[in-house]
């Protein structure tokens, strides 16, 4: 009896399907992202444990450059460089053989190449198995002392996260988060998808297919830690898009956590890798969430969120809507149409106790969370506030309304679409907004809450603005520095939405952190010092109102308070 030999050619044809597939991943590799890659890095962390991360370089076509945008620096990481299909690559008059470890020399860091991040090009000649030549300048650019999160997911499914404007396509991919050592934190699955209104969906219609920095939301199938910050579930990977900085929202969020407002989102910077591919410095924070480990509402509870109208109103929503204000209902995220009556009756009680005065107003609402809630978006001159991205809790129908969670300042300290120069240091900033329907602008005509808010700066917030005006900031910006550099090149090419920052002023190297680190230093300073005289003596002060016009960038008027 003969033995079959069918084992024998499913043996052989397995071995031709992985020789295929074998063959196929060096040409993915090469044009990934329709890229050519003719080289590329695996960085692997001296920490334990760690994972070797390859990471490909990106091509800037217009300045001709090509860069690495690593992960740490040459103390926490080592890094080879590789190349497929070529039989020699030299950078300098260096020459590497596949595999060869990228020393120090060749790396990009703030510390070695102070002042300026970018001053170390080499040009580099790859010669291929034909004997063409392949030649260009090279950057070799390191994080410094931010963490890494590389996801792997299917090309295809990012690219169609990337191109939805309404975030409704969630991509599936493996995670891991590595801290600035280099060993791994931690790993496993999330859902990705897209995140932001004028960051991302006005963006892509202003800009058509031009690419630009993204906002992602991120989420687990349980709640998790990252990057130190306290489990939750879901999170949220910040572009900052609009500041310039990439500063503010973590100095605001910082200030919050020290008046010891409730439920302030933890947050924290990473550098993004998508397929190996460098997609830019985010400040990953909790999502704003009712039952995902960062916000806990009793059933009877609810979540609101004020915003633009055609944002509440976008399809899917859930809303309410008051005298000309529009809250979105993100908790309960279904409720039926008595639920909804409820939540709206209520809203509009603590609505219509404002203009019945602070007493009545205490009543209901929980007056000391709306004092901190007032004096952040008043003392860092928030572009949205009482506009966009406001938000209210209670957390049971019988217990008063809450202000915050505070979210989005990216539009604050001098934002370019607001700014007067240095004249706004001494505005009333909330007072000058021409809608005056919204909630804090109707408290800010009530003379009883404002003395309470003046009273709560002289007490417990003027020396906590002190503390991170000298003591946070430049520690921060020291940290990111080199991340920073590194987002910046990735984006110079992409849309110019507002004035950008201007070096030449400051006699500044173009993306220097430090120099605008100072400059939003100086800006808290002259506000810190109007409000440090304006919350003693009100009435030392006179109102003058200053108008939009040729000589200012802002887009609203500005009551500028001037000492008698």
């Amino acid at each position: 009896m003969k033995k079959s030999k069918k084992p024998v050619f499913v043996l052989l044809l397995l071995c031709v399907v992985a020789l295929a597939i074998l063959a196929f991943i060096p040409f993915y590799l090469e044009k990934l992202n329709n890229k050519d890659v003719n080289f590329y890095v695996v960085a692997k962390g001296k920490g334990q444990p760690s994972d070797e991360l390859k990471i490909y370089p990106y091509y800037d076509s217009v300045g001709e450059k090509t860069y690495f945008f690593l992960p740490g620096n040459s103390e926490c990481y080592d890094y080879k460089l590789f190349f497929g299909n070529a039989k020699e690559l030299m950078i300098g008059d260096v020459s590497f053989s596949s595999g060869d470890i990228l020393d120090d020399s060749f790396l990009n860091y703030y510390e070695k190449t102070n002042p300026y991040l970018g001053n170390l090009e080499f040009n580099y000649e790859l010669l291929d198995k034909k004997g063409e030549k392949v030649s260009g300048n090279v950057f070799f650019l390191t994080g410094g002392e931010v963490s890494t999160m590389y996801l792997a997911s299917g090309k295809d499914s990012m690219e169609k996260v990337d191109g939805d404007p309404l975030h409704n396509i969630t991509a599936t991919a493996d995670y891991s988060v590595y801290d600035p050592l280099g060993a791994k934190e931690t790993s496993g699955k999330l859902k990705i998808s897209g995140h932001g209104n004028s960051t991302w969906t006005e963006l892509m219609e202003e800009f058509p297919g031009q690419e630009f920095k993204r906002s992602y939301n991120i989420s687990f199938n349980e709640k998790k830690s990252i990057l130190g910050m306290k489990s939750a579930g879901n999170y949220v990977l910040l572009s900052n898009f609009y500041d310039e900085s990439e500063l503010k929202n973590y100095l605001v969020l910082d200030v919050a956590r020290r008046i010891e407002m409730d439920n302030v989102p933890d947050c924290e910077y990473v550098n993004l890798y998508i397929n190996g591919e460098y997609r830019g410095l985010y400040l990953a924070a909790q999502k704003i969430k009712e039952g995902n480990g960062f916000l806990k509402i009793s059933s009877d509870g609810y979540l609101a969120k004020f915003d633009y109208e055609e944002r509440v109103k976008t399809e899917g929503n859930v809303y309410t809507e008051t005298e000309g204000r529009f809250a979105k209902i993100q908790y309960p995220s279904e409720p039926n149409e008595d639920r909804l009556a409820q939540i709206h009756e209520d809203i509009c009680k603590v609505e219509d106790s404002i203009a019945e005065g602070e007493e009545e107003f205490a009543l209901l609402a929980d007056e000391r969370s709306f004092i901190k809630y007032y004096l952040l978006q008043e003392f860092f001159e928030n572009g949205d506030a009482d506009r966009a991205s406001q938000y209210v809790y209670k957390d049971g129908m019988k217990d008063k309304l809450v202000a915050g969670p505070v979210w989005d300042f990216d539009l604050s300290m001098g934002h370019p679409w607001f700014s007067y120069g240095s004249y706004e240091w001494n505005a009333l900033w909330i007072k000058g907004l021409v809608d005056e329907s919204g909630w804090l602008r109707k408290l800010s005509d009530d003379e009883d809450f404002m003395e309470k808010v003046r009273m709560f700066y002289r007490n417990d917030f003027y020396d906590k603005i002190a503390y991170v005006e000298y003591h946070v900031l430049f520690r921060l910006a020291e940290r990111i520095h080199d991340s920073y550099y590194m987002d910046m090149i990735r984006y110079e090419n992409g849309p110019v939405y507002y004035d950008r920052f201007d070096y030449e002023k400051y006699d500044a190297e173009k993306y220097d952190l430090y120099c605008i680190a100072d400059n939003i230093q100086s800006w808290m300073t002259g506000r810190k010092s109007f409000w440090d005289g304006y919350a003693d003596n009100p009435d030392q002060y006179e109102e003058e109102i200053l108008e939009p016009g040729e000589d200012t960038k802002s887009i609203r008027k500005l009551i500028l308070m001037i000492k008698k």
